[in-house]
Formats: structure tokens, sequence, C-alpha cells
């Protein structure tokens, strides 16, 4: 979580910019991706990963959405005529989720990455007479491992 005045530059941290400087989420996914691919042994194919040993089997899936104005957007969406608000939900076996939420099955920290910039991308942005306005909104990135 980061918090901070306006235009103190809050993106950038999570962000980073396309260089060698990456943010704090480029970062975790490459921390991420390297313990799975390297720590644990496990090869690289599809979304679904087996340890050469065979015992384990894994996937990584991800989610990102928007809150604004107490509207959630799904940010992995593509935006078109079929993109529509999203609503939040209870259920007595998965508790609250968020009702037709995008989840992005992702198999390597560079397709991750871009993932995340595409939904970053996609954000609620507003621009006034003198510029950019401050959108006060919070974005959720999710990633679900399942072993």
């Amino acid at each position: 979580m980061t918090f901070g005045e306006s235009d103190s530059r809050k993106w950038h941290l999570l962000t980073g910019d396309r260089s060698d400087r990456s943010g704090f989420i480029p970062l975790i996914i490459d921390n991420l991706f390297g313990e799975l691919l390297t720590e644990k042994r496990l090869t690289i194919g599809s979304s679904s990963h087996k340890c050469q040993n065979g015992s384990a089997i894994w996937s990584l899936s991800m989610s990102m959405y928007e809150i604004h104005i107490e509207v959630l957007k799904d940010l992995l969406q593509k935006p078109g005529p079929d993109a529509t608000n999203l609503e939040l939900a209870y259920s007595a076996q998965d508790g609250a989720y968020i009702k037709g939420l995008s989840l992005v099955s992702v198999s390597s920290a560079a397709e991750a990455t871009t993932v995340f910039r595409q939904g970053w991308a996609r954000r609620t942005g507003a621009v006034s007479d003198y510029g950019p306005t401050s959108d006060h909104s919070s974005i959720i990135t999710h990633f679900n491992l399942q072993v």
C-alpha cells in the first residue's frame, strides 16, 4: 500500500519505468517467479508447472481492479462496449469476492509484468482544462498461486 500527498509520484514507486529502474510490483513479480522457478526447481512451460521430481504442480494467475468513486472496474478486461462495472458479492464458500473479475494465467515474469502494465494503462484518468486531475482511486493487484 502506498499513501502520500497528491502528485508525490506514488505511481512511480509501484510501476517504475521501462528502463532498468523497476517499480515495486515488477520487482515482486520477478521475485515471485525467481522463487518458484529457481528455489523450488520447477520447470518452465505453460501456465501450469510441474516440479522436476514430479511432486508439485502450480499455476499462477492475476487480477487487477480499480475502486474509483465507489465503482469497481476490471483493469484486465479489454475496453469496449462489453465492459461493465463489477459487483461485490458474497457466498458461504468463497466469502466476499468480486463477481465477474477477470483472472489471467501467467507463466513468466515478463508476461505478468506486461499484463500488469496493460492493466495500469486502463486506470481511470480525468483531464480538465488545467491538465490531468488527481483521480483518488485505489488499484488492487491480486496474485493467485495454486500448488
